[in-house]
């Protein structure tokens, strides 16, 4: 399920990034090597607890909320200069 979609203005080399987060129950298959670090699963609760870009915090807390967000990052030389984010309320399935 899509939860929210990031922007990152200028992040690496003058180019902007986008980000689409997603969060799922299930998954089958194996877990491939990736440039970005070593992945596995961990809990939800331990999430928090990893090496994680300082920005990151503002969008992981709403992950099992029923919320949609959207978020802009501004970032210079790895640290976080501002933030915006806009939460979107969801409806009852349904509604």
């Amino acid at each position: 399920m899509l939860k929210g979609i990031l922007t990152f203005p200028e992040f690496s080399d003058g180019e902007d990034w986008y980000v689409f987060v997603f969060v799922t129950n299930e998954f089958e298959g194996e877990l491939i090597e990736s440039s970005e670090g070593n992945l596995e699963w961990i809990e939800d609760d331990q999430l928090l607890d990893l090496n994680l870009w300082e920005g990151d915090k503002y969008f992981l807390k709403h992950l099992n909320d029923n919320v949609f967000f959207s978020g802009k990052y501004y970032y210079r030389n790895g640290n976080l200069l501002d933030h915006h984010m806009v939460i979107h309320p969801c409806l009852p399935s349904g509604a």
